[in-house]
């Protein structure tokens, strides 16, 4: 089979069926086996499929993903430290609180 030399888009019609060899009532069931024979199926080879620690790794690759993480993890390490230096605090002023009562 030839390579087509332009887009087909832009043949008209009988030189693309001229082209592809074929004619505009298809292939007979003999051509069809022959071709299917010397060019094999017409099929797409399937895509490897990704881990999902890949993809997961992958979206790491952009700075602003890094620059967003790094803020978030700073903030977070300092909502904890805050919560670890207040809670005993708290605690206190709950129990304090309870006993003055009772």
């Amino acid at each position: 089979m030839n390579v087509l030399p332009r887009e087909f888009w832009s043949m008209e019609r009988e030189e693309l069926l001229k082209q592809l060899q074929t004619s505009s009532d298809g292939l007979t069931t003999e051509e069809a086996k022959e071709r299917l024979r010397r060019l094999g199926p017409n099929l797409l080879k399937p895509k490897k499929r990704t881990g999902s620690l890949t993809l997961l790794l992958a979206q790491f690759k952009s700075p602003i993903i890094i620059i967003l993480t790094f803020a978030a993890s700073l903030s977070f390490v300092r909502c904890v430290h805050w919560l670890c230096l207040s809670a005993p605090l708290s605690n206190f002023s709950v129990l304090h609180r309870y006993h003055r009562f009772s």
